[in-house]
């Protein structure tokens, strides 16, 4: 997260010095749920944390992603179109749906396969911060 901090400063920087002339905007996803466009590219991907769950696998893991926002991939995409209205310009652009955890994860998970057992995950409360309207 740092580096991508970093990162991010530097273009801005870059885009004050330069004015370049296209629009740049920085697009803030945290946990993207949804539709998995391509399957095979998911070893990293919040997508392979949900399957994590599902396998009660890599758990320490998760134990360390606190509770925090998510976007669905659809959403996703719908916050990609505007941003290619040309309308945004110059923004850092949160993308964001609701809340979640992994125990929030486990249950649906129970719901959809209530014959399957599953390997438990910590309950770690839930995000407290709040969006702006």
């Amino acid at each position: 997260m740092a580096t991508k901090t970093k990162v991010e400063r530097v273009v801005w920087e870059w885009v004050d010095r330069e004015n370049p002339g296209f629009k740049f905007n920085v697009m803030l996803l945290d946990t993207v749920f949804g539709e998995i466009f391509s399957p095979g590219d998911q070893g990293g991907s919040t997508a392979a944390m949900v399957r994590w769950v599902y396998d009660g696998e890599k758990m320490e893991m998760l134990n360390q992603i606190k509770p925090q926002w998510y976007i669905g991939a659809a959403v996703g995409r719908l916050c990609v179109a505007a941003l290619a209205t040309g309308v945004v310009d110059g923004s850092r652009v949160f993308c964001c749906a609701g809340k979640y955890s992994w125990k929030q994860v486990l249950e649906i998970l129970k719901g959809m396969y209530p014959e399957r057992e599953f390997k438990e995950v910590p309950d770690q409360g839930e995000d407290l911060t709040r969006g702006r309207t």
